[in-house]
């Protein structure tokens, strides 16, 4: 067979270049909603591996927050929306700080969702961290063939694995840093070609997580 009989690897949807290293979810302009107050700040939101698993926001505050904050202030829950981008997110003030970078820190419970829950696609895409190397069927990259392949099927649906391309790379640095690092990417798909709820797919990726423990 020739090169380019073979499928095409999968491009991960989210890149770590070193163990334990944030994740940036979003970014843009954000309204903060604490008490009767509204702000608008810019930040991120950013997935953390260390300590814990937790997602937090980072944003910048105007003189307009200052000026009303209140000294040793209790009440730290928090809402912070977007409608660009469908978020709102109840989360606990963890820090705030007028002279840092990033002088509002806010952080956020499990699970976190972020944009439209509500509509069906045609696939899914995820992340696998920490999964060890197996040799699977092989896929193509723009240089060669490799074995990177694992794909689970049943009556209802396909899910795809592919290792990344930089697997033995990543895996050495995971075993020297310990930790966390993304080392596959996914793809579940409905055998039917139907769109996939959200409900649907958290289902199916659910009691495959435990299939992979």
């Amino acid at each position: 067979m020739k090169l380019e009989d073979f499928p095409e690897i999968l491009t991960p949807t989210i890149e770590m270049k070193n163990p334990n290293e944030n994740i940036c979810l979003q970014k843009g302009p954000y309204t903060i909603k604490w008490k009767d107050k509204v702000f608008k700040s810019d930040g991120s939101l950013i997935f953390k591996w260390l300590p814990k698993l937790t997602v937090k926001f980072r944003g910048k505050l105007g003189n307009d927050f200052y000026s009303w904050q209140q000294p040793f202030e209790t009440d730290l829950i928090v809402e912070i929306t977007s409608e660009n981008q469908k978020i709102n997110l109840k989360g606990v003030i963890f820090k705030i700080r007028k002279k840092e970078e990033f002088n509002i820190v806010c952080s956020f419970p499990p699970q976190i969702e972020v944009g439209q829950k509500g509509i069906e696609v045609e696939h899914v895409r995820f992340e696998i961290a920490n999964l060890r190397s197996f040799q699977g069927s092989t896929v193509r990259t723009s240089k060669s063939g490799i074995y990177n392949r694992l794909e689970f099927i049943n009556t209802e649906s396909k899910i795809t694995l592919d290792k990344y391309s930089k697997f033995s790379e990543l895996s050495h640095n995971l075993n020297e840093t310990g930790g966390f690092q993304l080392l596959y990417t996914g793809k579940l798909e409905l055998n039917s070609k139907k769109n996939i709820s959200f409900d649907k797919a958290s289902a199916i990726l659910d009691t495959f997580s435990y299939f992979l423990l």
